[in-house]
């Protein structure tokens, strides 16, 4: 009996959906379960002390547990960016699995594809777009989400700490009341500084640290007035009173913006993903109606340009559209 590729179809198919529920699990695990307690109080639970539930906790650095030559290739790799988005995102997983994930179902897609008697070029770039740009464009957009609730909950969190400091209480104290009582992901956030400055790191180098992993304005503001007040004293209560207020003043005209543009917002993603999307409905329909795009020189040049025009309106609608407060 002759052997043929397209026997290899039917597992190959059965490895991208095991992939995908695994990736699927990961990515969503324990979501329900944040919005009650966060991550930091669970772990503790779980763990026999509370140093292993930081070390759950804090996220290792790229080739940390590596060879040394590796690690120091991955210090200095583009790697870091994606680390420092996963890490954004709330993310649990390492960034070399991530890695490993992208080359799985890239590898997969074009000898999906290939197998289907498509071309080499059409196959390498879906799979370059399933397996690179999809999980990039997933994961980007779950750290939006998680760094918009944790602006919004800050607000909160800040009057919990001006609370417990007109209580009479220090700043490690109240920063671990916030840790405890409040959900993630500014609960965990809090509770690594709180952590941080319980095995022996000083207040600003865990701030700072708090400020690395989380890049947000708001952030960033709350870290600076508690590193000025550290340095030259003042009310911090009053401080942080007047912040939260200015940050909440702020995420509710932010939020006001939004809900005027959302039709706007709507109506360019419609008309951004109408060209794509009418050529992907031909070529399926209709596979050979594209067929003398790489034959005439002339017809090549036409779709390129055409390609890079709407590339330009999508940048072009992205601009109008998108309001920044």
């Amino acid at each position: 009996m002759q052997f043929q590729l397209s026997w290899l179809l039917y597992p190959l198919l059965l490895l991208l959906a095991i992939a995908f529920g695994e990736g699927l699990q990961l990515l969503l695990a324990d979501r329900d379960a944040d919005k009650h307690v966060n991550r930091r109080l669970r772990l503790i639970a779980q763990t026999p002390d509370q140093r292993a539930a930081f070390e759950l906790l804090r996220r290792k650095a790229p080739g940390e547990r590596s060879s040394q030559w590796l690690a120091e290739v991955l210090k200095t790799s583009p790697l870091q960016w994606l680390d420092r988005m996963i890490g954004e995102a709330g993310l649990e997983v390492t960034v070399e699995r991530i890695v490993l994930y992208m080359v799985g179902a890239v590898v997969a897609i074009v000898a999906v594809m290939y197998i289907f008697h498509f071309r080499l070029p059409a196959a390498a770039g879906a799979g370059f777009a399933g397996g690179v740009l999809l999980p990039l464009w997933f994961i980007n957009r779950m750290r939006r989400r998680r760094l918009h609730r944790l602006a919004d909950q800050l607000p909160d969190a800040i009057d919990m700490l001006v609370r417990s400091l007109r209580a009479g209480h220090p700043v490690p104290t109240g920063i671990g009341i916030v840790a405890r009582e409040t959900p993630d992901p500014i609960g965990s956030e809090f509770g690594l500084v709180f952590d941080e400055m319980s095995y022996g790191a000083d207040l600003r180098d865990a701030l700072e640290k708090m400020q690395q992993r989380v890049q947000i304005p708001e952030i960033n503001y709350m870290v600076v007035a508690m590193r000025i007040q550290y340095g030259t004293g003042g009310n911090l209560a009053d401080i942080l009173g007047t912040l939260s207020g200015v940050m909440r003043a702020r995420r509710n005209l932010f939020s006001k913006v939004r809900a005027l543009s959302a039709e706007a917002r709507f109506g360019g993603k419609i008309l951004a993903g109408m060209p794509p999307g009418i050529v992907a409905l031909i070529s399926v329909f209709n596979p050979n109606y594209y067929a003398d795009v790489g034959v005439n020189k002339g017809l090549t040049i036409v779709m390129g340009g055409a390609a890079f025009v709407v590339a330009l309106g999508m940048v072009m609608i992205r601009k109008i559209v998108r309001i920044r407060v």
